[in-house]
């Protein structure tokens, strides 16, 4: 199936799932949304705002097939511009997001959630900011920062290497 949401960001919206052969929607679902859907296995993934300016952001689960909502996590507290970056395997949900701290500062902070219970396993921060997250076979998260690439173990949140993608840029070096 093909995920996507409708309405405006907030509450109000929905999460779509689509049969991929015909376009025709197989199942809606409540979904105030911050993000893009991600799917991994039988779940789909989705950060959501609170219903008020000042209100804990979520990270939603729900069932790929039915449309069904799994699980509710806290994720984090602030109002963002962009959308977090959500990756998925089939132990974890990672959830990684920025924010500005002071001018000219900012703040990632990575949460890693079980794919069963939406309980947090481990957190991780770093003073830069995000947009990108990937997993990859080996129990590898890679997110990107503005200035480099890091590897994390999925099932520590360790960061294993970073590969520096120079000053003010995120693509690799040739």
């Amino acid at each position: 199936m093909l995920f996507g949401r409708n309405g405006n960001v907030g509450i109000g919206s929905k999460l779509v799932a689509y049969d991929p052969r015909t376009g025709d929607v197989r199942w809606t679902a409540a979904a105030a949304h911050a993000s893009v859907p991600v799917a991994h296995g039988d779940a789909v993934y989705i950060s959501a705002p609170g219903r008020r300016r000042r209100d804990q952001q979520q990270l939603q689960a729900f069932d790929a097939t039915s449309g069904k909502r799994r699980w509710t996590a806290p994720a984090f507290s602030t109002t963002l511009n962009d959308s977090p970056a959500i990756a998925a395997d089939e132990d974890c949900a990672y959830l990684s997001w920025s924010e500005d701290i002071s001018f000219g500062e900012d703040r990632t902070t990575l949460r890693a959630y079980d794919a069963r219970t939406g309980r947090e396993r481990w957190r991780s921060e770093r003073p830069d900011s995000s947009y990108a997250a990937d997993v990859a076979p080996g129990n590898r998260l890679f997110i990107c920062y503005l200035r480099d690439w890091y590897c994390y173990d999925t099932s520590t949140g360790k960061a294993l290497w970073r590969v520096s993608a120079g000053e003010g840029t995120s693509g690799p070096r040739h």
